[in-house]
């Protein structure tokens, strides 16, 4: 029994680091599709691309906002990105709401203040 006792513990470690790589895995791939959403909402030519295109940057947005906050670190890197995610949020439903308000011009403009905030914080996560 007692042989049985370090392997049993192993392996719950080995879990345990392998749903956060996982998850690590999971948030990068989220973050490239974000890009690939940002893009053609930069792009589109009319409101409602630019909606759809928003809708889906914030859906994966408040996906990677719970895949972190579902892995319980809570250190510096974990608290910025979550900052970051926040405020990012908040800027795409400002876009959002002058999209759905018809004001197109506008929510361009939203989203250049979006992009910035996305800049800023890749910028911070990598100091």
């Amino acid at each position: 029994m007692k042989k049985f006792v370090p392997l049993i513990c192993a392996a719950i470690l080995s879990l345990g680091f392998a749903s956060q790589v996982q998850a690590e895995v999971s948030v990068k791939a989220e973050m490239k599709a974000m890009g690939q959403s940002f893009k053609a909402a930069d792009s589109a030519k009319d409101a409602a691309t630019l909606k759809k295109e928003l809708v889906t940057v914030r859906d994966l947005a408040k996906k990677t906002q719970a895949q972190v906050l579902a892995s319980r670190q809570q250190g510096k890197p974990e608290q910025t990105y979550l900052e970051g995610i926040g405020k990012l949020l908040a800027a795409l439903d400002n876009s959002i709401a002058l999209a759905d308000a018809g004001k197109f011009d506008a929510a361009k403009a939203s989203l250049a203040r979006a992009k910035e905030l996305r800049s800023e914080y890749h910028k911070k996560m990598r100091d």
